[in-house]
């Protein structure tokens, strides 16, 4: 019977300890990562675009600036790799866990209670302190505690960690800002480097079809014996580098498609990409005069270096503060006995309620070295700031530096373009009026398609110049 009833109370108390347990539990936390299955990778897979057209249209700001370029394609694109990048999925995983770390150190404010029952059954010596019928036999002890403790923050310490914790999870929110433009950044540029190498292509491939007109007119007239194996080496030369160009530009228009599938977080072995050829829009180009000082300022990666040196101004308040006494009150009521009959009696009941003060005397040292360490910190983190803002103003002028060089370039290359596009008009209307022969028309086409090709190169040398800059100023443009 006795036994029984021992029994009916271990259930009973495991009961109430696991009611008590529901407010201080882990439901609903989980990871949300997936490790990649390499075997599944290796399948293939082919991916496309959705065939699908905007229902509104947002307003441009410097977490879309894309936009500005009014390209659906590469909109659809941009949504795939803000949705599966990894490196974007790591940033947002480090806000998380900086976000909890923040939860930790508020933790400090508040007074925690905690519910530590136990039983144990146990045989007392008969040759010690406990006489009989205690001693020599087996009995069972149960000590029912309800446990009370709290830091009193006199000196501003937990508070200085949670507002260091605070400015950490705000560093980490500028990081994925940071990560988020910078992908943003390399996905454009690859498009765009993917969009140009197809319109290359397309001119080495009408190139390649020129130079073999030309060298079967020239291996005909050799033939009948009106030119010799010079021009017909020549010829052959010329075909041979154009036939190299467009082998090149396959091959860039592929390494383009691999970097664009990376960056969205595919396959790059088995996603297939399709996209138009480039289309320059001159528009698209803003030439800032100047740069007003607050676009520099709304950089994320300044402001998260930022946020790192409130970090590290926190942190030092939080080492002073520990030069100071530390004052905690623990108590706890609790119910004890040898034996379960008697657990819950009154006279079973034990009160604590115990105030220390923690006085810092002799340390070694410990609290100064641990002030100078955080004040380093504190210094290298100013540092690092100044350094990212010199590096924000260096991105900023190079880049207006090589939009507007490029710039000339390309307005001195449009007007050779439109001066060889007018001459080979010129020679075709003289071939067909039997001034001269095709040989010479093919020559000057292939003249204009080197222009041309040459054009493409600059055109998208612009872009990349007008996405760095949109980049260097925090993904704004003026």
């Amino acid at each position: 019977m006795k036994i029984r009833k021992i029994n009916s109370f271990s259930h009973l108390l495991l009961a109430f300890f696991f009611t008590l347990t529901g407010c201080v539990n882990y439901a609903g936390l989980h990871s949300n990562e997936t490790a990649y299955d390499v075997k599944s990778l290796s399948k293939s897979q082919n991916y496309s675009l959705p065939n699908k057209k905007p229902t509104s249209t947002p307003q441009i700001n410097a977490s879309n600036w894309w936009l500005r370029f009014k390209d659906t394609e590469l909109n659809q694109l941009m949504d795939v790799a803000l949705n599966d990048s990894p490196t974007l999925n790591t940033a947002k995983d480090r806000i998380e866990s900086s976000q909890a770390l923040t939860e930790v150190a508020k933790s400090t404010l508040l007074p925690t209670l905690s519910f530590d029952p136990y039983i144990n059954r146990e045989r007392y010596t008969g040759t010690s302190y406990f006489p009989p019928p205690f001693g020599g036999a087996y009995v069972y002890q149960g000590d029912v505690p309800l446990n009370f403790a709290y830091d009193f923050d006199f000196w501003g310490k937990h508070r200085q960690q949670v507002a260091a914790a605070k400015s950490r999870s705000q560093a980490a929110a500028a990081e994925l800002a940071t990560a988020r433009l910078v992908l943003s950044a390399q996905l454009t540029t690859t498009y765009y480097e993917l969009r140009s190498h197809l319109s290359q292509m397309n001119l080495a491939q009408a190139l390649v079809q020129k130079e073999q007109k030309e060298y079967t007119i020239v291996n005909a007239r050799m033939a009948h014996g009106v030119e010799s194996a010079i021009p017909l080496t020549e010829a052959s030369a010329a075909l041979q580098v154009a036939q190299i160009t467009l082998e090149n530009q396959r091959q860039l228009v592929e390494l383009s498609r691999h970097q664009l599938a990376v960056l969205m977080g595919k396959n790059p072995l088995n996603t297939n990409i399709d996209v138009q050829p480039f289309q320059f829009s001159p528009q698209l180009i803003a030439l800032p005069k100047n740069v007003p000082a607050h676009l520099i300022a709304k950089r994320p990666d300044i402001m998260a270096s930022q946020w790192q040196v409130e970090a590290s101004a926190h942190e030092i308040h939080v080492a002073k503060a520990r030069f100071f006494p530390d004052i905690n009150l623990t108590a706890f009521y609790s119910y004890q006995s040898i034996g379960l009959n008697n657990l819950f009696n009154e006279n079973s009941r034990d009160i604590l309620v115990q105030p220390a003060l923690d006085l810092p005397l002799f340390d070694g040292g410990l609290r100064r070295a641990d002030v100078s360490q955080k004040y380093a910190k504190y210094d290298e983190n100013v540092s690092q700031y100044n350094q990212t803002i010199l590096v924000a103003l260096q991105q900023v002028g190079d880049a207006i530096t090589r939009v507007q060089t490029t710039q000339r370039q390309l307005d001195a290359q449009n007007k050779i373009v439109r001066a060889t596009d007018f001459n080979a008009k010129l020679v075709k209307a003289r071939y067909q009026h039997g001034i001269v022969d095709y040989s010479e028309v093919l020559s000057t086409q292939t003249i204009l398609l080197n222009q041309q090709l040459y054009q493409v190169q600059l055109q998208t040398a612009q872009m990349q110049n007008a996405i760095a800059m949109i980049q260097a100023l925090g993904g704004e443009s003026i």
